[in-house]
């Protein structure tokens, strides 16, 4: 099986933390391949290398963004960058799943409308049934 490539975009860091854990204690180590961008700015330049794919991003919609020459946390945020990942050809294939907080579940039809595929509240995925959910998936995916 190859390794499933997947990007972390939020800017809480025990959430990175929480998430790579996950799947460091709950599947194959070699199974997956984990990135982490720790905000808007940094999502944006590694979806930006030349060889960069991931096959799924996860991400919050609530980030820091510049206006105006400051820095202010703006709950769309993650909308433009579902934008700009649907706006490049070697993303058109890579899951998008809206990984946020329940309190933003209003801006799901924004998001799948801009392409996001899913929608996972943070605060109800044990680290066990996220892995599993990304394996799901992709056993789904194979099998078409």
């Amino acid at each position: 099986m190859k390794q499933i490539k997947i990007l972390m975009v939020d800017e809480n860091e025990i959430m990175r933390f929480y998430f790579r854990d996950s799947f460091w204690l709950h599947s194959e180590r070699d199974e997956y391949e984990l990135r982490f961008a720790s905000d808007f700015v940094q999502a944006q330049q590694i979806l930006r290398e030349p060889e960069t794919f991931f096959d799924i991003i996860f991400l919050d919609l609530v980030l820091h963004i510049t206006h105006k020459n400051r820095l202010v946390l703006d709950p769309e945020a993650g909308l433009k960058l579902i934008a700009q990942i649907r706006s490049m050809p070697k993303f058109k294939n890579t899951k998008i799943v809206v990984f946020s907080s329940k309190q933003y579940f209003h801006l799901w039809k924004k998001a799948k409308k801009l392409g996001a595929n899913f929608f996972l509240k943070s605060e109800e995925y044990l680290p066990r049934y996220l892995v599993k959910w990304v394996e799901k998936i992709f056993k789904e995916k194979s099998a078409q």
